[in-house]
């Protein structure tokens, strides 16, 4: 979706780049699921091949990195777009870190022993660089027709999910015997209502775009 985005918008992106994102990526998707699955105490040589993918995607991290920078000179961003997507590269550089710190025998137990830990690592892959991704493609989408997605509703649903990694986080300590977080649970379930509220906002503002255009388009 980002380098459809940047076709869109006539951003000619050095091959070189481009070229090594992709093929570092599809080399290591499939290695790198054996990260997951490091509980099973895979054979020597898998969890080999599964570290040194995981170490090989660090690379993307570089070049990702000079996408990113590419892109900030080319492109002109609204306030909401570049949030969301700085965020959503956080999200996707500590994902690819934490991937490949599982490989420490140590760490993998803890990261698949404890279920907040798991949950967060979730939450930080589909929500921190998923949704994060998408509504800032949407609301550049948005932007071209003259409207956006509410700020308030995509502050509302951001802060909700990076209290949520916080509070896992706070409660995936417990297991090196720091003290635990009172009401966490309750503290999540909360969370979880105000990102399903940031969402209903979002949903109502790109709702009324949709309907608006449609309008115009019937009077014409």
């Amino acid at each position: 979706m980002l380098f459809s985005y940047l076709y869109k918008k006539k951003i000619v992106l050095p091959l070189s780049i481009t070229r090594k994102i992709f093929m570092i990526m599809a080399i290591t998707i499939a290695p790198t699921y054996f990260l997951s699955i490091l509980w099973l105490k895979l054979p020597a040589l898998l969890y080999l091949i599964a570290g040194a993918a995981g170490i090989l995607q660090l690379l993307v991290l570089f070049y990702f990195v000079k996408l990113i920078l590419l892109v900030k000179k080319n492109v002109t961003q609204k306030f909401t777009t570049k949030y969301l997507w700085i965020l959503a590269s956080i999200a996707f550089i500590l994902k690819i870190i934490l991937q490949v710190l599982s490989v420490i025998p140590f760490l993998s137990y803890y990261a698949f022993s404890f279920r907040p830990i798991v949950i967060g690592y979730l939450h930080l892959s589909f929500l921190g660089i998923i949704s994060f991704f998408i509504l800032a493609y949407i609301n550049q989408v948005l932007i071209a027709q003259g409207k956006q997605i509410s700020k308030t509703g995509a502050l509302i649903f951001s802060t909700g999910v990076l209290l949520q990694e916080i509070v896992l986080m706070i409660q995936g300590l417990e297991v090196m015997e720091f003290k635990p977080l009172p009401y966490a649970n309750l503290i999540l379930f909360f969370l979880a209502i105000m990102i399903g509220i940031g969402l209903v906002w979002i949903a109502i503002t790109v709702s009324k775009s949709a309907n608006y255009k449609l309008t115009q388009n019937s009077s014409t």
